[in-house]
């Protein structure tokens, strides 16, 4: 499933081609935790310690933070419900475009639409925050691939 949030106009300043920035991307972020809701903040906090040496610009890393939060969040109450299991985090900027990937080994539970639930928003969210994406459910687990276009 991949969604648009928008087409960003190339000659848009806030929008660069690479070119411009005069330094590089951080090394690709790699984050085994333990699929705890105790652990959330700590992942949290160790993506917005590499976005922060990225040339993304603050609002945007808030953005970026908040999707894939709610991506481990799902990861860890749906995927496996406080077992303890292994969620990999992984976040690379190539080019201009950062990609991100958070892999489950639990088993895919599609979303009970509940119009008057506070919860079952997460992907919607996750899908206005970011350009693209991707749920992909298997029988090894699931993984959720996120794409952003950075501002700088």
């Amino acid at each position: 499933m991949t969604r648009a949030r928008h087409s960003p106009c190339p000659q848009d300043p806030q929008y660069s081609t690479g070119s411009a920035s005069t330094s590089a991307p951080p090394d690709p972020l790699d984050l085994d935790f333990r699929a705890d809701a105790s652990q959330l903040p700590v992942v949290r906090n160790a993506l917005r310690d590499w976005l922060n040496r990225s040339a993304m610009t603050a609002d945007q890393q808030m953005d970026v933070v908040l999707a894939v939060g709610e991506a481990c969040t799902n990861a860890v109450e749906h995927g496996h419900r406080g077992d303890g299991a292994t969620i990999r985090l992984r976040a690379l900027i190539e080019g201009n475009v950062l990609r991100v990937t958070v892999r489950d080994a639990g088993c895919w539970r599609p979303p009970v639409d509940d119009p008057a639930s506070f919860r079952g928003h997460g992907i919607a969210m996750m899908r206005a925050l970011m350009d693209s994406v991707r749920v992909c459910p298997g029988d090894s687990g699931t993984v959720v691939e996120m794409d952003v276009l950075v501002r700088r």
